[in-house]
């Protein structure tokens, strides 16, 4: 391993954007727009759509051939501990379930003795989305 690029690279490069594929485009647009305040950035394509949120670009992708998403697989939010909360009271106003993801079971879960507080639930294709707070 080159040590002496990868050190250098590192604080020049940092992952900006996520590709995910769903099913229906406006179905998954309408949700990452209304329930998490994506903004629009412009059309790809007819079937992708590029959203930014904070800075970070948010690919949607529309597959023909979509068969669904491996269950293990999910993307993280972090904030504050007050905004998981603030968060998870948006989500039940909007009728999203909390679901258990990587806590022991669904709903707003605070890690005993830590700051950590975690919420998880799914867009319309069942991504599964962590909303966090560092411990």
């Amino acid at each position: 391993m080159d040590t002496a690029f990868f050190a250098d690279m590192a604080m020049q490069t940092k992952i900006c954007h996520l590709n995910i594929l769903v099913k229906n485009l406006e179905e998954s647009w309408g949700f990452y727009r209304t329930i998490l305040g994506f903004s629009y950035v412009y059309h790809l394509s007819e079937t992708k759509i590029v959203a930014e949120f904070n800075g970070f670009d948010f690919y949607i992708e529309q597959d023909e051939n979509w068969s669904g998403i491996d269950e293990r697989v999910h993307f993280g939010l972090r904030t504050t501990r007050e905004n998981v909360f603030a968060w998870a009271e948006h989500l039940r106003r909007h009728g999203i379930s909390l679901i258990k993801g990587n806590n022991p079971e669904a709903g707003i879960y605070v890690e005993p003795d830590s700051d950590r507080v975690a919420v998880y639930f799914q867009d319309p294709d069942g991504l599964t989305i962590e909303i966090y707070s560092p411990e």
